[in-house]
């Protein structure tokens, strides 16, 4: 839908990059070059600056994030932390997003719960996520089943999202889920 309105969205580029804003091109390190009337760049998620050199990281493929236990939010280095964040999810294997950090969130105070009152409590870890997305005139839903892998402490969901809605109404969906449900639940 976005090409229908002249927008064209080019992700995973690499820096180096040079922006010619009196051309309005940018030029990536390969030589490509996009022409631009309007540029949005939106930087890659990141490890937040307070986090680097502690304890608390840890070297994945993907770059540098919190260690955390997958099913709680636990960090891996100290029992009484928890770091549900898009800082500690692309180490479990989730996307750095707002409905994985949500639940984990969620998972990591029904983890306390337990602990105060003494009592085991299934922290409800996300097995599902269901993501809206708003393109202009249509709106996309898509869900993506999560499948926890314990003993890897990963998340596997690449490969298992489909899509469930791409219409106007779908627009209509993801304003009633940022305007209701995200707005009464956090």
């Amino acid at each position: 839908m976005p090409l229908k309105k002249g927008v064209e969205c080019v992700g995973g580029i690499k820096p180096p990059i040079t922006i010619d804003d009196k051309e309005k091109v940018v030029i990536l390190s390969n030589g490509e070059k996009y022409k631009y009337d309007l540029l949005v760049v939106t930087p890659p998620a990141r490890l937040p600056k307070p986090f680097e050199g502690t304890p608390l990281v840890a070297e994945t493929p993907t770059g540098k994030w919190t260690a955390i236990n997958v099913y709680t939010g636990r960090s891996l280095k100290y029992d009484d932390v928890y770091l549900p964040g898009e800082h500690s999810m692309p180490y479990a294997g989730l996307p750095a997003a707002g409905v994985p950090v949500h639940f984990t969130a969620l998972a990591s105070a029904a983890a306390i719960t337990g602990e105060l009152l003494g009592q085991p409590v299934d922290p409800a870890q996300i097995n599902a996520m269901t993501c809206a997305l708003d393109y202009g005139d249509v709106g996309m839903m898509f869900n993506c089943d999560i499948k926890l892998d314990l003993s890897g402490n990963k998340a596997a969901w690449v490969g298992n999202c489909y899509s469930i809605l791409t219409s106007p109404l779908g627009k209509l969906i993801k304003d009633l889920f940022y305007k209701t449900w995200l707005a009464t639940t956090m």
